[in-house]
């Protein structure tokens, strides 16, 4: 019993060695093909600002934002078409996947200096509500602008500014630093 216990075990261990050494370790090595990346975003992950997980998330994301949307609205008619939901539910969800939809290809279609200035607004308002709501400091809030405003200065107008891999397509700004 005891012999068969250390043949099993060391079989399972010779079995999951060799395997992993034959496991793809990368996108290039799985064949499959690179969505477009700016060049700009490959800077920012060659600085050393994405390790090798954050580097796939961020290709991931990198995605069009707009070709993401539709995906989702399918998603939501197959729930629809499943019975997993209501036609009222489904409504609502095109409805905001929709205007959402247009408010990417609204921001789109401005020049680049007003695209700038639209996405500093609107990173000062959240990170003055996250003072307000006692999450940051204000030293920590005017750090978190300074940096964002010198990314967004760099960006050339194309795909997502700075490599993106936080839960709200962030790159983590608003994470505690240990």
């Amino acid at each position: 019993m005891k012999f068969s216990r250390m043949l099993l075990t060391a079989t399972l261990i010779t079995v999951i060695s060799s395997t992993s050494a034959f496991a793809a370790s990368s996108l290039e090595a799985t064949g499959l093909p690179k969505p477009n990346v700016t060049q700009q975003q490959k800077n920012e992950c060659e600085k050393g600002h994405c390790t090798e997980k954050k580097k796939r998330d961020c290709e991931e994301k990198l995605k069009d934002p707009i070709e993401m949307l539709q995906r989702k609205k399918q998603k939501v008619q197959e729930l629809y078409d499943g019975g997993k939901i209501t036609k009222e539910e489904a409504d609502e969800l095109i409805k905001k996947i929709d205007a959402k939809i247009r408010e990417i290809q609204e921001f789109n279609s401005l020049p680049l200096d007003k695209k700038k200035e639209r996405l500093i607004a609107r990173f000062k308002e959240k990170v003055e509500s996250k003072v307000k709501e006692g999450k940051l400091t204000k030293r920590e809030a005017d750090e978190l602008i300074k940096k964002f405003t010198e990314r967004i200065k760099e960006w050339d107008g194309k795909g997502y500014p700075g490599c993106k891999s936080g839960k709200y397509r962030g790159k983590g700004l608003f994470r505690k630093k240990k």
